[in-house]
């Protein structure tokens, strides 16, 4: 466990340093930031809630940063941009359940790469608003709240619009992956730390169904392979009237779905 790497207790310094002594900087950080046993005497269950929340959605806008640039280029398969955008709608709608609230859509669009790096901003904005009431038990004024996470709200919506999205397939594609799918993370419908560790919907050599860039929804015919390091390896379409038996042989020309005009299994 962490506390027992660190030692947290009064002489966790020396424990961790040994007898060297601390440059002043070192000093000042370690003299000045709050104790962990103060955060926790102060911890409610709803905040610890809260700021899980926030966490986890800055995290998966760190993600989905990770596969952006400047030149607005998409570098990376769609089926992984909209799992980044269905987790941060996790995240979301567990902060707006903190605070027994609702955020509409806003119907906010854009085709400017740069709303990337703005949602961004606006989920870190979220998550210090969140320190501010969790680390220094700061009162925070409720539409403040709702204030920032409109934001995050208008900031995601123009990400959907910039990739192409929209919040129904981000949904459907997130509640595959944590509960309905073949290997759902979570498909007993209960969390567990054995469960989240593990990531049973992203285990090595697994085979899984997923969003397809045709139909732009789940289909039973598309699917993946996963190396042991959690990486998508290889994603195709694997339908029997499919001609092409390779990687990128998902298209309108070649799926036989789309071609029969029937819709695939969800």
């Amino acid at each position: 466990m962490l506390e027992n790497f660190l030692q947290l207790k009064d002489d966790h310094i020396v424990e961790t340093f040994g007898e060297q002594t601390m440059n002043p900087y070192s000093q000042m950080v370690a003299d000045l930031a709050k104790p962990g046993e103060d955060i926790i005497a102060t911890l409610t269950p709803a905040i610890a809630h809260t700021l899980h929340m926030a966490i986890g959605l800055a995290g998966e806008a760190g993600e989905l940063l990770e596969h952006y640039n400047a030149a607005g280029v998409k570098i990376i398969p769609d089926s992984e941009i909209i799992e980044e955008l269905g987790d941060a709608e996790f995240y979301f709608e567990g902060l707006c359940q903190s605070m027994h609230i609702e955020i509409a859509l806003t119907g906010c669009t854009s085709n400017d790469s740069l709303c990337i790096p703005r949602y961004v901003v606006a989920t870190t904005d979220m998550l210090d608003l969140v320190k501010k009431m969790v680390i220094y038990n700061k009162d925070i004024d409720l539409m403040d709240f709702v204030d920032n996470l409109t934001k995050v709200r208008m900031a995601l919506d123009q990400a959907y619009g910039y990739y192409g999205f929209t919040q129904p397939e981000a949904l459907e594609h997130n509640m595959n992956k944590l509960l309905k799918g073949y290997s759902a993370r979570y498909k007993e419908g209960v969390y567990s730390d054995e469960a989240a560790q593990s990531r049973r919907d992203k285990q090595g050599a697994v085979e899984e169904r997923m969003f397809c860039p045709v139909l732009r929804k789940h289909c039973d015919y598309y699917g993946y392979h996963c190396n042991s390091n959690e990486e998508i390896v290889l994603e195709y379409c694997q339908h029997p009237g499919n001609t092409n038996e390779f990687e990128s042989n998902c298209t309108a020309a070649l799926c036989p779905i789309l071609q029969e005009g029937k819709e695939p299994q969800s």
